[in-house]
């Protein structure tokens, strides 16, 4: 997965993460987000708040929320195979950064598709924001 691709990702995930979490109840920051960062990021996280998730990587914004995507998708009754797109985009991320920036032109494809179709899924529970 590229940079731009990253930027992306981020750009849809960000804003997504802070809405439904938000509307999970008034304890969403402590109980569904600082969880889910490493041990080395909860302590920038608990001095922003919040605002914290206008810096949070990709890495960490899919950490977040692959964490929380049950409950994303009991609320929208969405289908549980839209996880593997999450697991797919992490692991593509993961093989990204860990061969020294060098994408693997085998998989920018299949990172292309797994993005658009997360974004497609995002920006379709932004737009209709119908629970259950």
């Amino acid at each position: 997965m590229n940079t731009q691709m990253q930027i992306e990702a981020l750009s849809v995930i960000r804003p997504f993460i802070q809405s439904e979490l938000e509307d999970m109840g008034p304890n969403w920051w402590t109980q569904f987000v600082l969880p889910h960062l490493s041990h080395r990021n909860q302590d920038c996280a608990w001095r922003l708040g919040p605002r914290y998730i206008a810096q949070m990587d990709l890495a960490e914004a899919l950490w977040v929320l692959k964490g929380n995507w049950g409950a994303i998708a009991d609320r929208y009754s969405l289908e549980r195979r839209y996880y593997g797109l999450l697991a797919h985009l992490r692991y593509a991320r993961n093989a990204y950064a860990h061969s020294c920036g060098t994408p693997r032109e085998e998989w920018e494809v299949y990172d292309r598709i797994a993005l658009e179709l997360l974004s497609s899924l995002i920006r379709k529970i932004s737009r209709d924001h119908s629970p259950n």
